[in-house]
C-alpha cells in the first residue's frame, strides 16, 4: 500500500513541476504527456490491483501481463500514427552487438551482485521451467511496449520542450514510477541506471531497436535468473 501511495504522490508532483512557470503551449503538451502517463499508470494500477486480490481472470499472471503491455503498445499507436519514424534510421550491425553485449556483462554483473549479497531468490519462479514463456512475458513483451511508449512517444513529447539529458531523465523516472505499484521503493537501484542508459540508446541512436535489444537482454538476465 505505500508503494501506491508513493506512486501516486511522486507521479502528480513530478507533474506539477513539469508544469510550473511554463509557457501556454508548452503546457497543452505537457498535459498530453501527463493524460497520456494518468491512463497508463491507472491501467498498470487497477490490473495490479485486481490480480492482488485474485479477482477474477486478473490473478492469471500471463493474462494481467498481456493486459498491461497490450495497453501500453495500444496508447502508441492511438497517439502515433507514424510508428515506423522510431525505427530509422538503419541498424548498423556492429552497434547492435555492442549495445547487446555491454548490458549483458552490465545485467551479469548486477545478477551476480545481488546473488552475493543473498537476494536473488528467483523474482520469476512462475516461468523458471518455460523459457518461452519467460522470453515472451518477461523480455519480449514488456521491451517492446515499454520502448514505444517511454523511449518512444513519452521521449518525443518531452524531447520538444526540454534538452537530451532532461528528457532521458524525466522518462527514466516515469519509467520508474510504473514499475513501482508492485515492487520495492529500492528496485530504483536497478530500474533507473538502466533506464537512463535506454534513453541514451535512443539518443544516440534515434532507433528503438538499440534499447529495445538492450531491455530484452536486461530483463531476461536480472529478472529470470536473479
Amino acid at each position: 500500500m505505500a508503494n501506491i501511495l508513493f506512486f501516486i504522490l511522486s507521479f502528480f508532483v513530478l507533474f506539477y513541476l513539469l508544469n510550473k512557470n511554463e509557457s501556454t503551449p508548452v503546457k497543452i503538451k505537457l498535459l498530453f504527456i501527463q493524460k497520456l502517463n494518468l491512463i497508463a499508470f491507472s491501467t498498470v494500477l487497477l490490473i495490479s490491483s485486481l490480480n492482488y486480490f485474485k479477482i477474477l481472470f486478473f490473478s492469471n499472471t500471463y493474462i494481467s501481463n498481456l493486459l498491461i503491455y497490450f495497453s501500453l503498445i495500444a496508447l502508441v499507436l492511438y497517439n502515433h500514427k507514424k510508428i515506423k519514424t522510431f525505427f530509422t534510421p538503419q541498424l548498423k550491425i556492429l552497434s547492435v552487438f555492442k549495445v547487446a553485449f555491454t548490458t549483458f556483462f552490465y545485467a551479469s554483473s548486477l545478477a551476480v551482485l545481488f546473488i552475493l549479497i543473498g537476494t536473488g531468490k528467483g523474482y520469476y519462479n512462475y516461468f523458471s521451467d518455460n523459457f518461452i514463456s519467460v522470453f515472451l512475458f518477461i523480455c519480449l513483451l514488456p521491451a517492446v511496449s515499454e520502448e514505444l511508449f517511454y523511449r518512444g512517444i513519452i521521449y518525443d513529447k518531452l524531447a520538444g520542450l526540454y534538452s537530451t539529458r532532461k528528457t532521458i531523465i524525466i522518462s527514466s523516472i516515469l519509467f520508474y514510477l510504473l514499475h513501482l505499484v508492485n515492487s520495492s521503493f529500492w528496485i530504483i537501484i536497478t530500474i533507473f541506471p538502466v533506464s537512463i542508459y535506454l534513453g541514451y540508446l535512443r539518443s544516440k541512436y534515434n532507433n528503438l531497436i538499440y534499447p529495445i535489444i538492450c531491455h530484452i537482454v536486461y530483463n531476461l538476465v536480472v529478472l529470470n535468473f536473479t
